[in-house]
């Protein structure tokens, strides 16, 4: 017996087969607004300049393994870099005084601070701190980095990021200078870390801190306690005064007790120093 089925009848069964299906569906998942914050944000400027950081120690340990010495102490770097000028290229010598010790720049960095950094060129070196600049310029020289210009073999030239010493790549107009920490603390008044620091680190700071500012002068310095914090916890222990990745600055940099960043602050606090070698 053929069976019929109305065009009514034909749509209801269509509905409920819908229907049906539409329970096996399993409902969307909605992110809650908990759940979009719990992945820290991603910060591709500051991660370019950890790219950076990374560069310049590998960059020391290459020109080391070839040179036999650091860059900016290379004792007869004249005769053995490129596009040196002066005589037998005496313009990329370090100073007689300091060459070849094994320092670039001032051994007691740790209580000079920027006031080390000279604020223009002297060639022929004249000091152990014009090693400060030629740190750069002699990695510059091996091509091991780049970012800074022949300024550095210039005399008189004034210091500038992004001339004698490199920018940081973040664009926020801070950059590097290098200092060796000789197993010393860096002074209360711009940290609270007891941990004795050894080696040359890299020290991001202003321009501010570049033009003879102090290190600890509140809202001018190279990063935001955040910013700091993001860095050290990529590379590091995320903590201020531990491990290779140092925080310093302001008092606005670091909580009440000075263990950690501040979590609140939008200010330029701090200013951070990278081990790099």
């Amino acid at each position: 017996m053929k069976t019929t089925l109305t065009l009514s009848a034909l749509c209801g069964v269509f509905l409920i087969a819908s229907s049906a299906h539409a329970q096996q569906e399993p409902a969307p998942q909605v992110q809650t607004q908990a759940q979009s914050q719990a992945k820290p944000e991603e910060r591709e400027d500051l991660k370019a300049v950890m790219r950076q950081v990374r560069k310049f120690s590998a960059a020391v340990q290459s020109f080391r393994d070839f040179y036999g010495a650091y860059p900016g102490d290379l004792a007869d770097a004249g005769t053995r870099l490129p596009s040196c000028p002066g005589v037998n290229g005496a313009g990329c010598n370090a100073p007689a005084s300091s060459a070849g010790d094994g320092i670039a720049g001032d051994p007691f960095f740790a209580s000079s601070l920027q006031k080390s950094v000279p604020q223009q060129v002297s060639v022929p070196a004249f000091s152990a701190n014009d090693e400060s600049i030629l740190f750069w310029t002699h990695l510059l020289l091996a091509d091991l980095i780049d970012g800074v210009s022949y300024a550095g073999l210039h005399a008189q030239s004034p210091v500038s990021f992004g001339t004698t010493h490199p920018a940081t790549a973040d664009g926020s107009g801070a950059g590097f200078i290098v200092g060796y920490m000789n197993n010393a603390t860096l002074p209360t008044h711009i940290s609270g870390g007891k941990q004795p620091l050894s080696g040359h680190y890299a020290f991001a700071v202003s321009a501010d801190v570049l033009a003879g500012g102090e290190m600890n002068l509140a809202g001018k310095q190279a990063f935001s306690p955040q910013d700091a914090a993001y860095m050290d916890k990529k590379l590091d222990d995320g903590k201020p005064h531990t491990g290779f990745v140092i925080g310093f600055g302001s008092p606005l940099c670091f909580d009440g007790n000075k263990n950690a960043y501040a979590p609140d602050t939008q200010t330029r606090e701090c200013g951070v120093a990278f081990r790099i070698e």
